[in-house]
């Protein structure tokens, strides 16, 4: 999964990278009732994530990939 974030630079990569990974579980689990049981005792996630900044020629290219605005 590939997300492009903009964040403060008062909140760290890490504080948004666990708030996104939980508030994206408990979406997943409450519509996905049988995912939950099949995670049960294990973890949903990888530990590790990957975190990188973007200059604003950077982003003007990944708006084009992606074709929309951000």
């Amino acid at each position: 999964m590939h997300i492009l974030a903009s964040r403060p630079p008062k909140y760290g990569a890490k504080r948004g990278h666990e708030a996104v990974k939980g508030d994206m579980s408990s979406k997943l689990f409450e519509n996905f009732s049988a995912l939950k049981e099949e995670v049960l005792g294990s973890a949903f996630w990888a530990s590790g994530y990957f975190c990188a900044t973007l200059t604003r020629m950077m982003k003007e290219m990944t708006k084009k990939v992606f074709g929309r605005s951000f």
